[in-house]
C-alpha cells in the first residue's frame, strides 16, 4: 500500500481497508522504469534519471508523447532541445506528461526552486544565523559551588 504523504494535489485517491486515504492505483499503473511512450513510435535512451534531474534522448518517426514517471510538483521545468516546453499532469497519477516531436531530440526536466520555496529556504537560513548569533551572545552561567 502506497502512503497519500508527499504526492501532488488532485492525484487519484481512495479510501483503504483501514480506513486511510491511499493513491487509487493498480499493480498494473506502477512504473515499470523512468518513462513510459504514450503515443507514436520513439527509441528512448535514459542518460541520467536522479529524482531532482531527468534527461533523456529520443528518435522518433512521427510526432509522439512520453511520459516521465515522476510526480509533476511545482517547480518541474521541462525541456526539449534546451528550450522549455510546456507539459500535462492531467493523467490520474499527476505524472509529467510531455509531446515529442518527430526526429532526434535530448529532453531535460530539471526540478527547481519555486518563489515560495526560495522564500522558505532564505527564511529558514536566517532564522539558523540569528540562533548562531544567539548563541554566541549568551554567556554561560557558572554555578557558584558551595562548600561545607
Amino acid at each position: 500500500i502506497m502512503a497519500f504523504e508527499y504526492v501532488p494535489r488532485g492525484i487519484a485517491t481512495k479510501t483503504s481497508s483501514v480506513g486511510t486515504t491511499v493513491i487509487d492505483i493498480t499493480e498494473s499503473q506502477v512504473a515499470k522504469g523512468s518513462y513510459q511512450i504514450i503515443k507514436g513510435n520513439m527509441q528512448v535512451m535514459t542518460l541520467i534519471d536522479k529524482p531532482q534531474e531527468k534527461r533523456l534522448t529520443t528518435t522518433a518517426t512521427e510526432s509522439g508523447v512520453l511520459r516521465l514517471n515522476t510526480y509533476a510538483f511545482p517547480g518541474w521545468k521541462v525541456y526539449v532541445d534546451g528550450k522549455e516546453t510546456p507539459y500535462s499532469d492531467t493523467n490520474a497519477l499527476k505524472l509529467i506528461t510531455i509531446t515529442v516531436p518527430s526526429g532526434s531530440h535530448e529532453i531535460s526536466a530539471q526540478f527547481t526552486d519555486t518563489p515560495l520555496r526560495m522564500l522558505s529556504n532564505w527564511l529558514s537560513l536566517l532564522g539558523m544565523l540569528l540562533l548562531g548569533i544567539l548563541f554566541i551572545r549568551i554567556k554561560p552561567v557558572k554555578l557558584s559551588k558551595k562548600k561545607r
